[in-house]
């Protein structure tokens, strides 16, 4: 786990207080929801906004029931992600409730790319479609709407993405960030935004609850897919959609239910993310969506059986490309250590799978702590995904080296870019020049909610949490903190490949659950006083409800988090040479320092562990971190230990000594730093 930066809140903690109800208020406050807007927010989800404040829907409509009317073949034009095919699902089933002659399309991830496409067009064409239908794409397709008005297929565009400024020539244009759009809440997915317009459809017929019962399971799992900021309309339908996806009468979404150990529980937000979108994605990442959208479709459990099967080899083939490509990064870096030391890390290859990166680029930038651009290359043309940290817009980043690009889109933590591989290394150069002049690059950091005593902790507690559900983007997972608990064991679970940790302190014992982190790669020993980082869950075992403690960061309690993070930046500086000489000649070193350093890990012999638990354990501040960092080097420089870094943490392991090593004869000591002999 690399280091963050905690953020704290600045309300005041919860040492002292045993009114449950005043312990959500306090996590409200700390997420600057406004004081008149919290009754809404844990009880009122029947607020529904009028469809027809979408410009253009009462245009929308009419050519829609003129189309069924008609009989006019109908194709609705999604997009390969879980709020396109999510959305694809919702406008199909609809229409084909009202008997419209309509057909769907998806375009393929590597042969057709995102949105429209000229040759999906004329390919519609040859199917006589008169009417396109788009969902969760077509606000930037003015040159492809123009072209099939010229051949006599008109376009109804429905969308969530922020439009250009011009506008495509559609009969409709319905996309909540129009400028001119009337609607106060913009918040939807493009599933969302496919549900308003039945909302509209059914004005004074079927009511939003009836159309929440029928559609807001496809809803809930697009917009969570999405990553859609839960406020307001878009929490409460994802809030109705939960309860409805565990009933749902779709036997798709419950055969992806019994295959992921979901199948009669309470669904979650996380449940949602973790075990229903990956498997949606999957196909469209690594075979075709349209295989998604079938098991959406499926009319049969057996029919829906039969499909997973398949979804389920794309899943676990998606996860072991996406593994080897990690590994890969990983390898690459340790093969050139520059790479990680830079202010964002862009790495390509050739043949990686594209609908993998995106993933993958997740992956490493919270594991390095830094914004992320992989890159794949096939002949002449590139294709890149782009992932950000908290602070830093990679959309304006890409941006500023759009000359190298033929085309880029995205948001301030993610983006795509598509250019041509002679110009990967110009684009790599000027991304770095970029983050240069930027600055510094902001820390990787962890929010936390409140400070809660481990005493105080109660399954009426976990309980009150779940008023604040829906967690999602916008609105995440409470996290508290822990402070000064010593640990007092260490147990292994799930073959090994978990973690129980028991801690105390004068008042309290308490068990904290560690994920996805084996006993061989904990860095922390029996008697380290630490501050963890926790969040509060319900256990449910043969109908007994406990409450479980969560573990998602922990460090030292005696350390000082930013300063270590300074001292690290420093590091990296003086790694890729834009410290100078005058600076680091103030810097001293004695024989007593490295002393220090290689009595503790000659007692050690090899160790897992990170700069910031060494640098406290031998008894250093927190600014002789970069002094350690260089101590580490010189060793290693001298065959004195080896070492093998994965990011923050590190192996080393102390080699025999044939004879007196001579400091003196250290190249990093003689040429960038001064010696003196105490």
């Amino acid at each position: 786990m690399g280091i963050r930066q905690w953020i704290f809140p600045d309300n005041k903690s919860l040492k002292e207080k045993n009114n449950i109800s005043e312990f959500i208020f306090d996590i409200i406050e700390n997420r600057n929801i406004e004081k008149d807007k919290i009754k809404n927010f844990l009880y009122n989800d029947k607020i529904f906004s009028n469809p027809y404040d979408f410009i253009d829907m009462d245009k929308l409509v009419e050519r829609l029931k003129k189309a069924i009317k008609n009989s006019e073949k109908i194709c609705i034009y999604g997009d390969y992600d879980a709020d396109g095919i999510t959305a694809t699902t919702l406008m199909y089933s609809y229409l084909k409730s009202k008997n419209a002659d309509v057909t769907h399309f998806i375009p393929d991830r590597e042969k057709n790319g995102y949105g429209l496409s000229i040759e999906s067009i004329d390919s519609l064409k040859k199917q006589n479609v008169n009417l396109i239908f788009t969902v969760d794409n077509g606000i930037s397709s003015e040159k492809e709407i123009e072209y099939a008005n010229s051949i006599g297929i008109e376009t109804i565009v429905t969308d969530h993405h922020k439009p250009p400024e011009k506008l495509p020539s559609a009969i409709a244009v319905v996309d909540p960030h129009r400028l001119d759009c009337k609607s106060k809440f913009k918040n939807f997915s493009g599933v969302g935004v496919a549900f308003k317009t039945i909302e509209a459809m059914e004005k004074g017929s079927e009511n939003t609850d009836e159309l929440l019962e029928k559609y807001s399971d496809l809803v809930t799992i697009g917009t969570i897919g999405d990553s859609i900021e839960l406020f307001d309309e878009t929490r409460n339908m994802v809030k109705i959609g939960l309860e409805n996806i565990s009933r749902s009468n779709r036997p798709g979404i419950r055969v992806i239910l019994k295959n992921s150990n979901l199948y009669g529980k309470n669904i979650t937000s996380t449940n949602v993310a973790y075990g229903i979108v990956p498997k949606i994605n999957a196909t469209g990442r690594i075979s075709s969506a349209e295989l998604s959208l079938k098991l959406l479709l499926s009319e049969t459990e057996e029919e829906a059986e039969k499909i997973y099967s398949e979804i389920f080899i794309c899943n676990e083939k998606r996860k072991e490309i996406e593994r080897k490509i990690t590994l890969q990064i990983d390898d690459h870096i340790k093969e050139n250590p520059y790479y990680k030391y830079r202010p964002i890390i862009i790495v390509y290859n050739k043949g990686w799978h594209h609908g993998v990166i995106g993933i993958a680029a997740s992956r490493i930038s919270e594991k390095y702590g830094k914004p992320s651009i992989l890159i794949t290359y096939e002949d002449d043309d590139a294709k890149g995904s782009c992932r950000s940290i908290e602070g830093f817009c990679i959309h304006t980043a890409i941006s500023s080296c759009s000359k190298n690009l033929d085309r880029f889109g995205g948001h301030p933590m993610a983006a795509g870019v598509n250019l041509k591989t002679i110009n990967i290394k110009n684009f790599e150069d000027d991304i770095i020049n970029y983050c240069k002049s930027y600055g510094d690059m902001p820390y990787p950091k962890l929010h936390l909610d409140l400070e809660i005593n481990p005493e105080s902790i109660s399954l009426h507690m976990a309980h009150e949490l779940q008023k604040l559900e829906p967690f999602g983007e916008g609105n995440p997972e409470p996290v508290f903190y822990i402070q000064n608990m010593s640990l007092r064991n260490i147990i292994s679970i799930g073959g090994n490949k978990h973690l129980r940790l028991k801690l105390q302190n004068e008042n309290a014992c308490i068990e904290v659950l560690y994920f996805n982190n084996p006993e061989k790669d904990f860095l922390y020993e029996i008697g380290d006083k630490l501050d963890l980082a926790v969040t509060l869950n319900i256990n449910t075992y043969k109908n007994q409800h406990t409450v479980s403690l969560y573990l998602v960061d922990l460090k030292l309690s005696q350390i000082n988090t930013p300063e270590i993070l300074e001292q690290k930046k420093k590091y990296e500086k003086f790694k890729l040479g834009q410290i100078k000489k005058e600076i680091t000649k103030s810097i001293y070193f004695s024989r007593n320092d490295f002393a220090t350093v290689y009595n503790y890990l000659r007692k050690k012999q090899s160790i897992r562990h990170r700069i910031d638990i060494i640098n406290y354990k031998i008894g250093w501040k927190e600014y002789d971190v970069f002094k350690l960092y260089i101590i580490i080097d010189v060793l290693e420089e001298l065959k004195v230990i080896n070492v093998s870094w994965d990011a923050d943490e590190f192996q080393i392991t102390i080699n025999k000594l044939n004879k007196k090593i001579d400091l003196k004869n250290s190249h990093i000591i003689s040429e960038y730093f001064e010696w003196r002999e105490y």
